[in-house]
């Protein structure tokens, strides 16, 4: 079974009024049914939280928002994999070598890089930097 790395915009993209949602959803029924195997990994968590934060979403909305998307991504067969310190290490030396490559996008390309798992994503510095082996569009 394919197995694909998901970072900060699958979680945005569980939202109904997002751009990619039928897009996400669909590749949520493909790793509930096993045709996929989705991996999270947690610095889009992070990295979902800071943004969440950002908008002026309080605590309390942000905790409703983290226990929902959990729910989801228990309910799919979604697994998690950590952020650890070699991924820091990979990712500031991505930072210096492509500029365009923000904190959290070079953790999530260092996670991807290091545990070998493609990426998986819409973001578009990613793609055109290469780093995302299938968009949503893909499946």
């Amino acid at each position: 079974m394919e197995k694909y790395l998901i970072e900060t915009d699958f979680l945005f993209g569980l939202r109904p009024s997002d751009k990619y949602y039928s897009k996400v959803i669909n590749l949520l029924k493909l790793s509930k049914y096993k045709k996929i195997e989705l991996i999270l990994t947690n610095s889009a968590i992070f990295e979902m939280r800071t943004v969440l934060y950002s908008q002026g979403k309080n605590s309390k909305e942000i905790y409703t928002i983290l226990t929902l998307i959990k729910k989801k991504l228990d309910e799919n067969n979604i697994k998690e994999v950590y952020v650890q310190f070699d991924d820091f290490i990979l990712a500031e030396y991505l930072r210096s070598k492509y500029s365009k490559l923000t904190f959290f996008d070079s953790l999530h390309v260092a996670v991807s890089k290091n545990r070998n798992i493609p990426l998986c994503g819409n973001d578009l510095v990613l793609i055109n930097l290469g780093f995302i082996s299938k968009s949503f569009d893909d499946f």
